[in-house]
């Protein structure tokens, strides 16, 4: 499940958590000394460690416990690890997750979107509540590495996708039909 930030990826997915293991590729984020603090663009994720961890993960039998790490956001840093039950279903969601995984044999590769204006009232909301960051500088990071990470990066993940959904009207169906399927998300 892919699309960029604000678009209601990670809050779609938690609607599935019921049947699904949710693995959110923000738990990858490789620590801004190392890249600068655009966390917008694929290249400060840690693909060798999201793939050993899916690949592990798909091999598990339902019920089995997988160690994932932790992203502290408040402090820019990777910060302990959690384990997630394996479920029926492994949903990836992240805003680069189709890009890293269009060859996942799967039939639900989801593309998640909505207006510009939401995904910026969104983010901004997120960031203040979860992160402690100012509506100022959330709004002024959304300008300079958001929009072009979408317009750059983000977009070109929408052919990669078997459902296009914006989550201003589309996600009541799409959950049923999520719901209905045993299939890797």
């Amino acid at each position: 499940m892919a699309g960029p930030t604000g678009s209601g990826k990670s809050t779609l997915a938690e609607k599935m958590k019921e049947s699904s293991t949710i693995l959110s590729l923000d738990r990858y984020f490789i620590p801004p000394a190392i890249f600068d603090e655009n966390r917008s663009i694929p290249h400060v994720l840690d693909t060798a460690l999201i793939a050993t961890d899916v690949a592990a993960m798909l091999k598990l039998p339902i019920g089995a416990e997988y160690e994932v790490p932790v992203y502290d956001f408040k402090n820019s840093r990777r910060g302990g690890s959690e384990k997630l039950t394996i479920q029926r279903r492994l949903v990836i969601e992240g805003v680069y997750a189709l890009r890293f995984f269009q060859n996942l044999d799967t039939p639900f590769k989801v593309y998640v979107t909505a207006r510009l204006k939401l995904l910026r009232e969104r983010k901004v909301e997120r960031d203040g509540k979860e992160r402690g960051r100012p509506r100022e500088e959330v709004i002024k990071r959304f300008k300079e590495t958001v929009i072009p990470a979408v317009r750059d990066y983000v977009r070109d993940q929408k052919p990669l996708a078997t459902y296009l959904v914006n989550t201003e009207k589309d996600t009541p169906a799409l959950l049923e039909r999520l719901r209905k399927s045993a299939a890797p998300v």
